[in-house]
C-alpha cells in the first residue's frame, strides 16, 4: 500500500495499520492481532498521531474518505507533531510495538514527548535575498525572517528605506544588509547575488518581491505607456533577472529555493489591468518552468495576494476607475466600503480578522503566508499561494 505515514506529522507508519485493518485491503501481510490490540492501535493513532477517528466515517476505502475531527481533539500543522493529551500508558505503546516494528518505524516513546511538541525552525541560518524590501510585504518578510534567524540581504531601489529596515533587524539583534539594487538591471541583480554570498557564504531563498501597478484602460495609453513599460521592467524582467542571477549558485550548493511574487490579476485577464495582469501572467510561467527544469535541485513558490491596500501600490494606480475589473459587479460596494473606512464610519467589527466578513487584508497575513513557504523542510515546496479577505470584493 502507498505509504500513508509520509504524509503525515512525523511519519507515522502505524496510521498506515490503521487503516489496512480498518478500511480494508491487502496492502501487505501484518501481524496476527487480538481485539484488544486493533483497539490499543486506534487509541494510539487517535490520541497522539492525528486526532482522528476511522470508526464511523471510514465506511468504505473509495466511496467515503470523510473523516471527522471530534471537537477539542488534536490537529493537523505542517511541520508540527499533532500531540494531545497524555501520552498513551506503556500498556497501549507494548501491544502497538509489533505492528508498528512490522512496518519499520519506532512508536513514539514517553521520554521523546517534549522533543516532538517543538515546531522546528527551518529559517534560521539561511541566507535570504529579498528585492522591494524598503516597505511593504519585503519589510515584513525581512522583519520576520531576521526574527526566525535569517540572515538577510535587504534589496531597494531606495537604499535609505532598505538601510533602515536593515539598521532595525540589526538593533533587534538580527543579521541583516542593505543594498542599493534596480531590479531591471541584470548587472544590479547579479552585483546583489555576489554580494549576498560575500557576505553570507550563500544564497538559500530568493524573494523576487519588487514590483508595480499602473492599472489603466487601453484608452488611458497616453498618460499610461511610460508606467505600462516600467511595470514590465520591474515585474516581469525584475523577476526573471532575479531567477537568473541566483540560478548558478543555487545549482551549486546543490539547493535552494526562489519565492515570486504574483497576484491574482495573472489569473484571468480583466478589463483596466491588460499591462499589469500580463506581467503577472508572466511571473506565473516563468517560476512553474523553473520548478520543471530545476527539479530536486530549486523549489519555486507563486505568492499571489490578492487587494491589500496598506502596502503602497496603490500609489502607482494611473487610473482608479481601472479597479473595475477585479471587483465588476461589487464594484459599488467596493466603493462605498473604501469611502466609510476614510469617513471612520465603516463597521469596526468587520475590520477585525476575527470577522468572516472581514473584506481587506491586512499585508502582515501575506507576510505570513511567505515565511510559511519559506519555513519548510528542505524536501517540501510550497508551490502555490493564494490568501484573501473572507469578506473581499474580488472576483479573481
Amino acid at each position: 500500500m502507498p505509504s500513508l505515514c509520509s504524509v503525515l506529522p512525523g511519519g507515522q507508519a502505524i496510521v498506515v495499520v490503521v487503516v489496512v485493518c480498518r478500511v480494508g485491503g491487502t496492502a501487505r501481510a501484518h501481524p496476527a492481532r487480538t481485539a484488544a490490540t486493533s483497539k490499543a492501535l486506534q487509541r494510539l493513532v487517535e490520541r497522539r498521531i492525528i486526532g482522528f477517528s476511522f470508526g464511523k466515517c471510514a465506511r468504505s476505502r473509495t466511496l467515503d474518505k470523510r473523516i471527522v475531527r471530534p471537537q477539542g481533539v488534536g490537529t493537523i500543522r505542517p511541520g508540527r507533531r499533532c500531540l494531545r493529551g497524555p501520552l498513551p500508558g506503556p500498556e497501549v505503546l507494548a501491544r502497538a510495538a509489533p505492528c508498528a516494528i512490522q512496518c519499520g518505524v519506532r512508536v513514539p516513546s514517553r521520554r521523546h514527548a517534549s522533543e516532538e511538541e517543538t515546531m522546528p525552525n527551518h529559517v534560521a541560518g539561511k541566507s535570504i535575498v529579498i528585492t522591494g524590501a524598503g516597505s511593504g510585504f519585503g519589510k515584513l518578510v525581512s522583519e520576520r525572517v531576521a526574527a526566525l534567524g535569517a540572515k538577510v540581504a535587504c534589496a531597494d531601489l531606495n537604499l535609505e528605506a532598505a538601510e533602515a529596515v536593515a539598521a532595525g533587524i540589526r538593533a533587534a539583534n538580527g543579521e541583516a544588509k542593505a543594498f542599493r539594487t534596480d531590479v531591471a538591471s541584470i548587472a544590479d541583480m547579479r552585483a546583489l547575488a555576489k554580494s549576498a554570498v560575500d557576505a553570507f557564504g550563500a544564497i538559500d531563498v530568493m524573494v523576487n518581491n519588487a514590483g508595480i501597478m499602473p492599472l489603466a484602460f487601453f484608452s488611458d495609453h497616453d498618460a499610461a505607456l511610460e508606467a505600462w513599460h516600467r511595470c514590465i521592467d520591474v515585474n516581469m524582467k525584475g523577476v526573471l533577472n532575479g531567477m537568473v542571477a541566483v540560478y548558478d549558485q543555487m545549482i551549486a550548493q546543490g539547493r535552494g529555493h526562489v519565492v515570486n511574487l504574483s497576484s491574482i490579476y495573472g489569473n484571468f485577464p480583466v478589463v483596466g489591468a491588460a499591462v499589469y495582469g500580463a506581467t503577472k501572467a508572466a511571473v506565473n510561467f516563468l517560476s512553474e518552468s523553473l520548478r520543471v527544469e530545476a527539479r530536486g535541485k530549486i523549489k519555486v513558490t507563486i505568492v499571489k495576494p490578492t487587494g491589500v491596500p496598506t502596502t503602497g501600490l496603490a500609489g502607482t494606480v494611473v487610473n482608479q476607475a481601472a479597479a473595475v475589473g477585479i471587483v465588476a459587479q461589487n464594484m459599488g460596494d467596493f466603493m462605498e466600503m473604501f469611502g466609510q473606512i476614510a469617513e471612520g464610519k465603516f463597521p469596526a467589527e468587520k475590520l477585525d480578522p476575527g470577522s468572516i466578513s472581514y473584506p481587506s487584508l491586512a499585508p502582515e497575513f501575506i507576510a505570513d503566508a511567505i515565511v510559511y513557504a519559506i519555513d519548510q523542510p528542505w524536501g517540501v515546496s510550497i508551490g502555490d499561494v493564494t490568501v484573501r479577505a473572507a469578506g473581499d470584493h474580488f472576483i479573481l
